[in-house]
């Protein structure tokens, strides 16, 4: 029995984590085939229906798991939704500091998202280790959270002083362009190998 359960289990995680995957990469090529960015109207529909796919979800998991599985689902989702608004103040500022045009920044962000779905499961599965392992750690991962709250609401969004840091970091080991190559992240410099500020921007958005 125990068995049966684990492997039932782990069925339900992978097809979850296949559907979960299948969504993300539906919403990705339908960005990049987008030629346009989004209008305000058109985003606002796209935010309500995901928001709705999740909620949906939480009911589902109602449904099968009960009120506590759900509400702790609902608690997450809500918590992951304030801390996207951080890395939104994030991108604005980041766009602004690198000038990065509208037209473009639908390629950094397709990047950019990809890489922090992957980090974002190797630090979900490293978490979930070490809760196990060291119960007390659910404190420090509290205290974050509200740093990161905190963080929030001082932040000014015009602020690009973090671009800047990268930049100066980045121009050590490789050179960096002084303008944008259209949608190309690397270039050259006097025949030399170099990246553009937009692959610069890239750095940035990964490392919030």
């Amino acid at each position: 029995m125990p068995n049966a359960l684990t492997s039932g289990s782990a069925l339900s995680y992978g097809l979850f984590t296949a559907a979960l995957l299948g969504v993300v990469a539906t919403d990705l090529v339908m960005s990049a085939r987008r030629g346009a960015p989004l209008t305000t109207r058109t985003a606002a529909i796209w935010v309500a229906v995901w928001v709705g796919l999740a909620a949906a979800f939480g009911l589902l998991l109602a449904h099968a798991r009960g009120s506590d599985a759900a509400l702790a689902y609902f608690a997450a989702y809500v918590t992951e939704e304030s801390l996207s608004l951080d890395n939104m103040v994030v991108f604005i500022a980041v766009f602004g500091y690198f000038a990065i045009p509208a037209a473009y920044q639908h390629r950094v962000l397709f990047w950019g998202i990809l890489g922090a779905v992957v980090m974002r499961a190797v630090m979900i599965i490293a978490g979930i280790a070490l809760i196990e392992r060291v119960a007390w750690i659910t404190y420090v991962f509290g205290a974050f959270l509200l740093f990161a709250g905190l963080r929030l609401l001082r932040r000014q969004p015009e602020s690009g002083s973090g671009g800047m840091g990268v930049a100066r970091i980045v121009s050590r080991f490789i050179p960096v362009t002084p303008t944008l190559e259209g949608a190309a992240f690397f270039g050259r410099i006097d025949g030399r190998r170099a990246v553009t500020p937009l692959f610069v921007a890239l750095i940035v958005i990964e490392l919030s």
